[in-house]
């Protein structure tokens, strides 16, 4: 994981990152359909995906949702260009994290719901610029891709779904109770 020091300073060199970015490896497609030119290493952008990784699921309580939502925007560009087959490690964190939370769902609280509201709306980016790609790649392994992510993310939303149909009535609804009903929409979606 990596260590943040939490200021404007961390901020603009996040936003610098993403820019050059942009240009050097977004930016390099002039054609619809046309592959990018990589204008950088492999290792170098190994590095930065890793990197930006770490940055956007960093614990809630060392990085402000600013810097979370930038390193975001980074993600998305590789996610775009690289993500299933050029970035395994995506797929096996996201299924790591899908699992961990699955198996330790009661005990995710107040103090960690953050991270768990953030690592649902990174998952759902992953999945929105896969839904954007999946017409310009084979439609068996987007299917195929589909359904495990499905069987990981059905235990999940199963016990949301159930915590929040255990509220008696309705009658005692919480702050906490609230954050439950905003996770379930987002797994919803």
């Amino acid at each position: 994981m990596v260590r943040v020091c939490i200021g404007q300073e961390q901020l603009q060199t996040v936003l610098c990152l993403k820019n050059s970015v942009s240009r050097n490896i977004k930016g390099s497609v002039t054609k619809p359909g046309q592959k990018p030119i990589v204008l950088v290493n492999p290792g170098l952008k190994s590095n930065i995906k890793q990197f930006c990784l770490d940055l956007a699921t960093a614990p809630a309580s060392s990085m402000p949702f600013n810097i979370f939502q930038q390193s975001l925007e980074i993600v998305r560009i590789f996610i775009k260009l690289d993500f299933p087959s050029k970035w395994p490690e995506l797929c096996e964190h996201i299924f790591g994290t899908l699992d961990s939370i699955a198996a330790n769902l009661d005990s995710i609280g107040s103090e960690t719901v953050e991270d768990f509201y953030r690592f649902l709306k990174f998952y759902l980016e992953v999945l929105k610029e896969q839904n954007i790609k999946k017409l310009g790649t084979k439609r068996a392994a987007f299917v195929e891709q589909a359904k495990t992510h499905l069987q990981k993310l059905y235990p999940v939303w199963q016990n949301i779904d159930l915590k929040s149909m255990d509220i008696d009535k309705m009658q005692k609804f919480t702050q906490d109770d609230g954050i439950i009903f905003e996770i379930s929409k987002l797994l919803d979606k």
